[in-house]
């Protein structure tokens, strides 16, 4: 049970809990206070926003996300960050399941002023969840739906990005010769952004292309030339257990 004085306020108010993190009591107004101002120290330490970035708020309906968004709105008009919010829903396709929550999205989407988008599993992948579960049964439904889910959130945010800050972002640039590899696994493929930009020519140049020196005297002599790109093929391979069941199932339908 909290005491009787909240200890930040140096006991000008009654104490409403006992903050887990240092086991002390705050009052209401002092929980709030600390809370929004760690967030915004560590927003500022880890440097987690750029001014003029668009961010996607994932957005379920449920308590965590409804205090992210609330956060993240009031702390970017407080101290000016600059920032384009924007709430990001998905809906599985489970009947009955996710059509409160998104009453709830909605609501908040009024309250917050915010923009919002909902992203169904049907728009994404040609499947609802409902569908998926009477093609492959109720076991490991679950599972299913999670990796869907993640990925969904994954792709809405694609979808928001701005081109030209991607641009910007750019940490590396790879030429790749006829009959080459190029895999990209690890913290490359989970947390960094890749992909082939929709150019027909490339300028050969040895500051932009990162593997320039490994090029073929053929590529090294046409440096300052331009190339004109040819037909390529991306393969991914995901290991996910207990999908091929899954698998079989939507290559039927």
């Amino acid at each position: 049970m909290p005491s009787a004085t909240c200890v930040s306020c140096n006991g000008q108010r009654p104490a409403a809990l006992v903050r887990p993190k240092t086991s002390e009591p705050y009052c209401k107004q002092c929980f709030f206070d600390a809370f929004e101002r760690e967030i915004h120290e560590t927003i500022v330490k880890e440097q987690l926003f750029k001014p003029g970035e668009t961010i996607a708020v994932a957005a379920s309906g449920g308590k965590d996300s409804t205090v992210l968004a609330h956060v993240l709105k009031l702390l970017n008009e407080r101290h000016s960050y600059g920032l384009k919010l924007v709430l990001l829903s998905i809906d599985e396709g489970i009947t009955g399941y996710r059509d409160d929550s998104l009453e709830t999205v909605k609501r908040n989407q009024q309250q917050y002023e915010l923009p919002l988008i909902i992203l169904t599993y049907k728009e994404l992948y040609g499947w609802s969840m409902d569908e998926i579960v009477k093609a492959v049964g109720r076991k490991n439904n679950c599972t299913f739906c999670g990796v869907f889910r993640r990925q969904a959130l994954d792709r809405g945010a694609m979808k928001l990005s701005d081109l030209s800050s991607i641009s910007d972002r750019c940490i590396a640039r790879v030429l790749l010769e006829p009959r080459s590899l190029f895999i990209v696994k690890d913290d490359m493929y989970s947390y960094y952004m890749h992909g082939i930009n929709e150019y027909q020519d490339d300028k050969i140049n040895r500051t932009i292309i990162s593997n320039f020196d490994r090029c073929s005297d053929e590529i090294k002599n046409r440096e300052e030339q331009i190339l004109t790109r040819k037909t390529r093929i991306s393969l991914t391979i995901r290991r996910v257990e207990k999908t091929s069941k899954l698998q079989i199932g939507m290559l039927r339908k």
